[in-house]
């Protein structure tokens, strides 16, 4: 069973990207459960975002236009 601990692990991995994301000036514009992928279970389970390639390729050309300061 998916626990409340469980649930907190996962969402806690996903907020570490976003923020991971964020210090580098890259925002996903995208987070949907679709876009977690999730590997492992329990203590050992992994969540990793998705689905940004589009969007790093987008910002980097915004970023070229208008650097971030």
């Amino acid at each position: 069973a998916y626990t409340e601990k469980d649930a907190s692990h996962l969402m806690e991995q996903v907020f570490q990207a976003v923020g991971y994301l964020h210090e580098k000036g890259i925002a996903h514009r995208d987070l949907k459960p679709e876009n977690l992928m999730s590997i492992g279970s329990g203590a050992d389970e992994v969540v990793k975002l998705a689905d940004f390639v589009r969007r790093i390729s987008y910002v980097l050309r915004i970023y070229s236009l208008f650097p971030l300061r």
